[in-house]
């Protein structure tokens, strides 16, 4: 998942500031604040990233959000404004035999940037890998290219016993138009060498001549080596964008010692065209489901290629159907009687979903049949007269949890779930059962980023908070208020302050604070009046 955010003349954001996200994010404010903007932006990277074509930099129409054209974008459509993305992951796994880069083949010599391999007799480690990206968007990039500012890919190596063994860094800045400092980091600590960097002397006897003044490639000794160089230095051949950062540099003419270029020019290693199908893990373990969810049905159509929820939820009864009896990775539940979370193992997907209407007081069970490629789906109301009704009988309100239970026990744990107000058609005490399956899912490792106007949901996760006496709940989560002056002011967000004994101490103006000031309001009106009757 992302573990930070930072935009700048994005739509209606001058500047966000670093935002950071935890297993349970939430975004509350007013109308217009820019909540609904933070999860555009993440779409965006998303399909993005997951698009199949290459060539396209960036992508912003497509599946899962329009953002119309690079003029509706940029941050009060002003004329020659960058809109700049950074964003930075949280570190995850990556299959043990993974390289990263390529050989230059024109040369007589081998330029890596990130080599994995197992070591000798020895399959007790993983590899971890951290990457922050700073992206410029400049006037009209999207028939051109954006620009990478900066690139921070770290890798490491751990035991099973989370100790660290071996490292890699390595660093792209950009200084000036078209010039890139590159910085390399090596840390070491066993005997094998598990991750690979090679500057060979022809590389640093080629780039030194073009290095700026004061700069030079160094390298320490020890445990750490550091290597700096600047590439493309007046090089008009140089261009960045998601898939190429460092495509192609000319050579003008042929290397120190010689060696024959049979080509015009060499590659230097491709880092996010590298990257790009660890990218499209990263964000396809990303699930998004939009505010508006499909209205309720008596009968389905079967159709035998859907394997995902749907951005309004509209494939839960085929997913249902399909996957009912898969078992479904372990999870927490609140028991009620004992007033306590307890783990749940073994459920299939079906149990699960039962399971959390029967606590929502939504139905008894929850059957999905199909014949002739024809889906039904039932909700037993009555056990002891099994009488079943389908979902366009029961309200509007069920039908739009539906897909958020089913996808959200299905995700696996280190997935994450996008909600836009999830509360829409619902009552008040089924969006507060709805907070407590929210927590559901960071407690069983998952993550949620959740944009809402409920404070029945804020009330309730606010007081299991307080209820947790291990503090794992407040841990996990970060509020996020959005609020502006006016209309034409760029949004401010802060960070709720939670107390864990106490809940909120600093309640911010604007935060949920209506109903109190209208409960205060009629006490006040009642009392005007009686005074009034008294007077009279």
């Amino acid at each position: 998942m992302i573990k930070s955010i930072h935009l700048k003349n994005f739509k209606g954001f001058e500047d966000t500031k670093k935002i950071d996200f935890k297993p349970l994010t939430i975004l509350c404010g007013t109308n217009s604040s820019g909540k609904s903007t933070i999860i555009q932006s993440i779409l965006m990277l998303k399909q993005t990233f997951e698009s199949q074509s290459i060539y396209k930099t960036i992508l912003l129409n497509g599946q899962f959000v329009h953002l119309g054209s690079f003029e509706d974008l940029v941050h009060n459509k002003v004329p020659g404004n960058d809109v700049q993305i950074n964003f930075e992951l949280n570190p995850f796994k990556i299959p043990r035999q993974t390289r990263l880069g390529r050989n230059i083949p024109s040369l007589n010599f081998s330029l890596r940037e990130f080599y994995f391999g197992d070591p000798p007799d020895d399959k007790n480690f993983e590899n971890i890998l951290e990457m922050n990206f700073r992206l410029s968007l400049p006037e009209k990039s999207i028939d051109k290219e954006p620009i990478v500012e900066s690139l921070k890919l770290k890798a490491k190596t751990i035991t099973q016993s989370n100790q660290y063994s071996n490292g890699t860094e390595l660093e792209f800045t950009k200084i000036e138009k078209q010039d890139y400092l590159v910085k390399w980091k090596k840390t070491r600590a066993y005997s094998f060498e598990r991750h690979r960097i090679k500057i060979p002397n022809d590389v640093k006897s080629y780039f030194c001549p073009k290095c700026k003044k004061n700069h030079r490639i160094t390298s320490n000794t020890g445990k750490e080596h550091y290597y700096y160089f600047y590439v493309n230095e007046n090089q008009s051949l140089m261009k960045a964008s998601f898939i190429n950062l460092i495509p192609e540099i000319g050579i003008e003419e042929k290397l120190e010692k010689g060696e024959h270029i049979t080509q015009p020019h060499f590659h230097i290693n491709r880092p996010l065209f590298s990257l790009r199908p660890i990218l499209q893990n990263v964000f396809g373990n990303i699930i998004y489901i939009g505010p508006l969810r499909k209205e309720p049905s008596r009968r389905y159509i079967y159709e035998e290629e859907i394997n995902n929820i749907g951005n309004r939820g509209e494939n839960a009864p085929y997913i249902l159907l399909i996957e009912r009896a898969k078992k479904i990775s372990p999870y927490h539940f609140f028991n009620k009687s004992e007033g306590r979370w307890e783990i749940i193992q073994n459920d299939t997907l079906e149990d699960g979903v039962n399971r959390w209407f029967n606590y929502m007081d939504i139905s008894k069970g929850c059957n999905v049949e199909s014949s002739k490629d024809i889906i039904r789906l039932f909700l037993q109301t009555n056990l002891e007269q099994n009488i079943k009704v389908t979902l366009a009988d029961v309200g509007f309100g069920v039908s739009q949890i539906l897909p958020i239970l089913v996808e959200g026990l299905r995700i696996k744990p280190y997935q994450t779930l996008i909600l836009e107000q999830p509360e829409i058609h619902l009552h008040p005490k089924l969006q507060m059962q709805l907070a407590d399956f929210f927590i559901s899912l960071i407690l069983s490792g998952k993550r949620v980023l959740l944009e809402t106007h409920s404070d029945h949901i804020i009330n309730r996760i606010i007081r299991r908070i307080i209820e947790d006496e291990k503090d794992k709940i407040i841990s996990k989560t970060n509020i996020l208020f959005f609020e502006k002056e006016n209309m034409t002011d760029s949004p401010q967000i802060r960070s709720i302050e939670i107390d864990s004994d106490r809940g909120l101490t600093k309640w911010p103006r604007g935060f949920f604070d209506q109903t109190a000031e209208e409960t205060e309001n009629i006490l006040l009106a009642g009392i005007n009046k009686r005074k009034k009757g008294v007077n009279n």
